[in-house]
């Protein structure tokens, strides 16, 4: 790799997940600084914990959460990577700051399409486990990528002497409870 090549990073997200969200605004401020190229992938953490045995109030949560991932990764397969960034920017805005969480995400989902100029059928797909397949193999790429203990799922290919990169190499205790964000 020449050293004016950008480092690649994968990261996955879930958009309800705050955690996430924090992340993804610091990795926006790296790029600013930084040669990085990301890859935003779905990661969802409701498929995360299926069969789990979590806190009542915390299942319940996972239980109204599937449809902003599946909308991640329905508009992933239909219309490729680089409407990904977009989409979870208008989302996360819905959901994180606007605090749009009702009628399980429909109204933010709804809002963060006609943001991007996505097709509004799309909100229709997000209810559905049409995409779920994808959105499986997304997880499972996220769990076994390097650095899987990171607060949000992330990983660093790069040989360039990359700064930041030594937040990813050190060694992290796992957390008590993986499951949850």
């Amino acid at each position: 790799m020449t050293e004016n090549a950008p480092a690649q990073i994968d990261f996955w997200f879930d958009p309800i997940c705050p955690w996430c969200w924090i992340t993804s605004r610091w990795i926006g401020e790296v790029q600013k600084v930084r040669n990085v190229e990301v890859t935003w992938r779905p990661f969802s953490l409701s498929m995360h914990n299926q069969g789990r045995d979590l806190p009542a109030d915390y299942q319940a949560m996972m239980d109204r959460s599937w449809a902003p991932s599946r909308l991640i990764t329905a508009v992933r397969e239909l219309h490729g990577n680089e409407v990904i960034k977009p989409l979870y920017d208008a989302l996360g805005e819905q959901i994180h700051h606007n605090k749009n969480k009702a009628d399980s995400y429909r109204d933010a989902i709804v809002k963060a399409l006609e943001e991007v100029n996505l097709p509004a059928e799309l909100v229709d797909v997000a209810f559905t486990d049409q995409y779920d397949e994808q959105m499986r193999a997304s997880l499972v790429s996220s769990l076994t990528a390097p650095w899987r203990w990171l607060p949000t799922p992330a990983s660093l290919s790069s040989s360039a002497p990359v700064t930041w990169a030594r937040f990813s190499t050190a060694k992290r205790a796992k957390p008590k409870n993986p499951a949850m964000c």
